[in-house]
């Protein structure tokens, strides 16, 4: 049967009561006065079939032609093709409610023509005409929001300058990635931070407990020849150069196409690494201080300006001397065993064991260390990262492929699947592919 097109048809929905809205009709609406010249709008009421409009009104705005004992005549435009023609319509009163679209111009005119008379009072004469809305005022960002801020600005200046080749969209796409999981790992990145200064706090702290005595024998010390106060900066240019090669190879994903780690996800690692094993470290020097000069406190006095009471201590910097645990080599062993689980480059990661080897041996012949502090750091640090990785899930790897959802079947083993069903099927029996 084909569909109907009556006056009516498609309107079950359309000119049904709201939910809660059905039974008696309001004595307000046969109360309420119209005039010539209101806005109404048409809402068709179902339960009244009297002087119902037709369909295409329903929710449409017009303005009152004529008022009628039960009736209000409502004239509203109507688009016909290209043209719109105006037509007037008589509805009864339960389908038109007053419109509220000119509410904002008539609040608007009552507060002009009060404007207008308190300016007259006074004598001067103003402008009612509205005017365009300026810039919003600018305030002061502050905090995480203020280095989101600036960056965004900076990248809209640089697209702006025509910074818009593939290169820069990487970057840009792989910004947001890092920047979504800061903020949801933001707290453990600045825990790792603030757990540094408290570090150089207790390595500063330890200081005042510690009596210097005679330096203890240490076989290194006679078979590796000293480096002396003029090369001392030896061990702390290699120790620099591993830094910073490990910190710009974490945010490598930005620049290259082969990506295989998120920098936040691994520099919370790396801090978890730090903060376990400077735990580990403080407790050490606290519970046991060797005797002997140390060193890098020497050396901090030795700095112009230097104050016991100063808010940043240059322990915070430097370290604490020959205490047990060597600091320098915590960070050495930590971003060379970290890149050895997530690089990719085998000859780096030979270079890498070498530098800390290298770096080992400087820091005895700078006598910075006993040998002890450098043996305990080699074998402690690795222990804290082996236990906080089966502690914690493995980081989630970049290069690999998204996983297949079915599994592959290669056509012998599909070609056997089809040969065992028909087995089965005939009651054939086999064992390894042999009929019995």
């Amino acid at each position: 049967m084909p569909a109907g097109h009556g006056l009516r048809s498609r309107t079950r929905d359309l000119f049904s009561r709201p939910f809660r809205k059905k039974g008696y009709i309001p004595l307000s609406t046969y109360l309420r006065t119209y005039k010539i010249g209101d806005y109404v709008d048409v809402k068709v009421n179902g339960a009244i079939h009297k002087g119902m409009p037709h369909k295409f009104y329903h929710g449409r705005t017009g303005s009152v032609w004529n008022v009628t004992k039960r009736a209000i005549g409502v004239e509203i435009n109507k688009q016909v093709g290209n043209r719109i023609i105006r037509k007037r319509i008589h509805v009864r009163v339960e389908h038109v409610q007053p419109s509220r679209c000119n509410e904002d111009f008539q609040l608007r005119k009552k507060k002009n023509d009060q404007l207008k008379a308190e300016a007259k009072a006074i004598g001067k004469v103003i402008s009612t005409k509205r005017q365009p809305e300026g810039p919003k005022p600018g305030f002061m960002v502050e905090g995480l929001c203020f280095i989101i801020a600036l960056l965004f600005l900076l990248f809209y200046d640089m697209m702006r300058l025509g910074f818009s080749g593939e290169p820069w969209k990487k970057f840009c796409a792989e910004l947001n990635v890092e920047i979504n999981l800061l903020f949801g790992n933001w707290q453990y990145i600045l825990g790792g931070i603030v757990f540094q200064y408290i570090h150089g706090l207790a390595a500063r702290g330890v200081r005042y407990l510690h009596r210097p005595g005679p330096v203890l024998p240490d076989l290194c010390f006679f078979l590796i020849p000293e480096l002396g106060p003029q090369n001392a900066y030896i061990s702390e240019s290699t120790f620099g150069v591993i830094f910073f090669s490990f910190f710009l190879w974490t945010f490598h994903p930005f620049v290259y196409q082969n990506k295989k780690i998120y920098t936040v996800l691994l520099w919370c690692r790396v801090l978890a690494y730090l903060v376990a094993s400077q735990i580990l470290r403080i407790l050490t020097f606290y519970a046991t201080q060797l005797p002997g000069q140390m060193i890098t406190a020497t050396r901090a006095q030795s700095f112009p300006g230097y104050h016991h009471h100063e808010l940043f201590p240059r322990g915070v910097f430097y370290g604490c001397g020959d205490l047990i645990f060597s600091s320098d080599m915590i960070f050495t062993l930590v971003f060379v065993s970290t890149y050895h689980q997530y690089g990719t480059k085998r000859f780096i990661k030979q270079c890498g064991w070498l530098l800390a080897v290298i770096q080992s041996v400087l820091i005895i012949a700078s006598h910075k260390h006993y040998t002890v502090d450098i043996v305990v750091a080699w074998y402690t640090v690795n222990l804290v990262i082996f236990f906080i990785n089966k502690k914690f899930p493995e980081l989630r790897d970049r290069s690999v492929s998204s996983q297949q959802l079915l599994p592959v079947i290669s056509k012998d083993k599909e070609v056997k699947s089809k040969e065992d069903q028909y087995n089965s099927v005939n009651g054939i029996a086999t064992t390894n592919g042999v009929h019995r």
